[in-house]
């Protein structure tokens, strides 16, 4: 499994195990809040989603907070960690959240429709395979329903001349040529995420809907 670590100042993606995912005895994913992202756009939404499928749901921040606010969730992700980690804060906020641990690239995706799918830092994980990323839009098409919205948080390859994160990180190119045969991109705009609690990045910020559909757009 390949995950991001700092070395010599730079964040580079290096072959681990699940129970070395971890910089500084912290997973890399775990920034200890939800995505202010997620939460920028949600709140601006005036017919907010019912059901929602996290892609990558890490240490649940997203998910427990998505319930919080009235949400059906899904919450997917290949790490052991991860999935106990989101069990864990779901059971502690008093929340539902329907966990489920699944290879998004070797498994059968879940076989139901979502107002909503959201992934911060998953799609772009799979850049070193076309093929990877192509399947992936393809099952995350299945997975939206008639007006239906997917939220992506990618990290930005375009800044960057050498090193950090250019492994694995996406231009405005790669995506669209990936997306836009499949959904219409309603919104793409440039951003600074956090990947971890240390470090920022440039990301974009990715909101697509199935073609030819009135949905909510901002």
């Amino acid at each position: 499994m390949y995950t991001p670590r700092i070395i010599n100042g730079k964040l580079v993606l290096v072959d681990v195990d699940d129970s070395n995912d971890c910089i500084n005895n912290k997973l890399y994913w775990d920034i200890g809040t939800p995505d202010r992202n997620l939460i920028s756009w949600f709140m601006r939404q005036t017919t907010t989603p019912t059901t929602v499928l996290e892609l990558g749901c890490g240490s649940g921040d997203n998910a427990v907070w998505l319930s919080k606010q009235g949400c059906h969730v899904t919450a997917i992700d290949f790490h052991d960690s991860a999935i106990e980690k989101t069990k864990q804060l779901a059971n502690h906020s008093s929340v539902n959240v329907n966990v489920i641990k699944q290879d998004l690239i070797k498994d059968a995706w879940i076989n139901q429709k979502f107002d909503l799918v959201f992934d911060r830092g998953c799609f772009h994980m799979f850049a070193a395979e076309k093929n990877n990323m192509t399947h992936f839009v393809s099952n995350l098409k299945n997975c939206l329903n008639a007006n239906g919205i997917w939220l992506s948080i990618i990290g930005n390859k375009d800044p960057y001349k050498n090193g950090m994160g250019v492994e694995w990180f996406l231009s405005a190119n790669d995506i669209v040529s990936i997306v836009e045969p499949e959904l219409q991109i309603l919104k793409f705009k440039a951003i600074t995420g956090d990947c971890i609690s240390e470090f920022k990045m440039s990301g974009w910020l990715l909101v697509c809907c199935l073609r030819n559909q009135e949905t909510l757009k901002n």
